[in-house]
């Protein structure tokens, strides 16, 4: 287990470039380049005039996109760190993305616009107007076609039309009567899911998982219970939640029922994520506890105790790797065997 020491606030992305080589970003506003086998750092890059990092890697693993809440865009080669792109945009910038083959990079601000760059361009090709709030969250439909926006505060989901910038499809509501913590693709279906909680929340059990079925279009269902975290296992036939307590439920997806509960932690259940063969379920809490659950039957594989909140949770590409960071200045490398 290494334990990579370099930024100076909280992790709060990781982003894997192969088995070898991890970028973080964090709260110091740092994008840090880690070769994980060797346990150091291979470099840094930092602004100082923000409190939040977020970053989004090129699907061909060469180039990486940065925004911090401030108005600029930067783009680094992620071999040599040399900036490739600063753009200094019209308002503070709050999440991005790119497309599944790469072609476009998509931007949201704090004034609810979506600036979209096609092919390298070192311009916006387009900006539209999106939300009434700041965006919080973009993704793309595995097609590219479609772009899903959600902003926590305005309750919305808007899907759009990638070539015409038009909006396709609006949800409203979209997890029913609370806000948008978590939006995620069901791979290789029009199915979106959905997840918040209640505008009033005062217990674990306030919120809902909305599944809308985005072609009909309309929604599938309404799942009873808050959560901030979702995510699909690449299969597509489950998915998994936390509770806004120290419970993990995995959700049967086809028939819409949770089929268990995985329970243990000590606290609040802050991460969450399918290895990429979807066999394992890893889940982090606060207090430090790293859980590693065969996906399937439920079964605990592996427990770490890492005696730090855990922020994040990401695995490494051939699922022999999961890597956990918290919420200091500590990424951690555990071995699955």
């Amino acid at each position: 287990i290494h334990r990579l020491r370099g930024h100076a606030g909280e992790v709060s992305t990781l982003v894997f470039l192969s088995n070898e080589k991890l970028l973080s970003g964090g709260q110091d506003r740092q994008v840090m380049l880690w070769d994980v086998v060797q346990g150091r750092s291979l470099s840094g890059t930092a602004d100082p005039n923000s409190e939040t990092a977020r970053i989004a890697l090129h699907p061909g693993g060469k180039l990486l996109a940065y925004v911090n809440g401030s108005p600029m865009l930067r783009i680094w080669d992620c071999a040599s760190g040399a900036a490739v792109l600063q753009h200094n945009h019209s308002a503070g910038l709050t999440a991005l993305t790119y497309s599944p083959d790469g072609s476009t990079l998509a931007v949201g601000d704090d004034r609810g616009n979506i600036a979209l760059w096609h092919g390298g361009s070192s311009t916006p090709t387009s900006v539209f107007p999106a939300h009434k709030t700041a965006i919080t969250s973009l993704a793309f439909r595995g097609d590219g076609a479609v772009l899903a926006s959600a902003g926590a505060t305005d309750g919305y989901v808007y899907l759009w039309n990638v070539a015409a910038q038009e909006p396709q499809l609006l949800i409203p509501e979209a997890t029913a009567k609370g806000t948008v913590e978590s939006i995620a693709w069901v791979q290789n279906t029009p199915m979106l899911l959905a997840g918040g909680v209640d505008w009033l929340a005062a217990g674990a059990g306030d919120g809902q998982i909305c599944i809308w079925d985005t072609q009909k279009p309309g929604r599938v269902a309404t799942l009873e219970g808050g959560t901030t975290r979702l995510a699909v296992r690449p299969d597509g036939k489950q998915f998994a939640s936390n509770s806004l307590s120290d419970v993990v439920a995995l959700w049967d997806l086809p028939a819409r029922k949770i089929v268990r509960e995985l329970g243990g932690h000590a606290s609040l259940v802050t991460g969450l994520a399918y290895s990429p063969d979807g066999k394992l379920l890893a889940t982090g809490c606060e207090e430090g506890a790293l859980r590693l659950w065969n996906s399937e039957s439920g079964a605990l594989v592996k427990s770490v105790e890492l005696g730090t909140r855990i922020n994040d949770i990401a695995f490494a590409p051939d699922s022999k790797l999961v890597y956990a960071a918290n919420a200091g200045v500590t990424c951690y490398a555990i071995s699955i065997g």
